[in-house]
């Protein structure tokens, strides 16, 4: 059974990830970190952790739909501080469009 669903243009891309926004999404956040790059389940959920930790403690979590994050390999680089404001710029840079 294949699902023929394509993924909306992106609102925000960097080197450390890529924003979509899905407007009939029925979780608020969706965070896709690839197997492949990222081996271990540790550094997984480390990385989802991270970034929930960020969108849940500067409110930033949508009211409607939902936002999906695709992770690269990058992201493990940044800081928490450096993760926090890459990850506030990309959801301000939605809600101004």
């Amino acid at each position: 059974m294949s699902h023929n669903k394509r993924l909306p243009r992106h609102f925000y891309t960097s080197k450390n990830f890529r924003a979509f926004y899905l407007k009939e999404a029925k979780h608020s956040i969706k965070i896709a970190v690839p197997k492949k790059i990222f081996r271990t389940a540790v550094l997984r959920n480390k990385i989802k952790r991270r970034l929930k930790e960020v969108l849940r403690t500067k409110r930033l979590i949508p009211d409607t739909g939902g936002f999906l994050f695709l992770v690269y390999e990058s992201f493990l680089d940044l800081d928490h501080q450096e993760a926090s404001i890459e990850i506030i710029k990309a959801v301000k840079s939605h809600n101004q469009q």
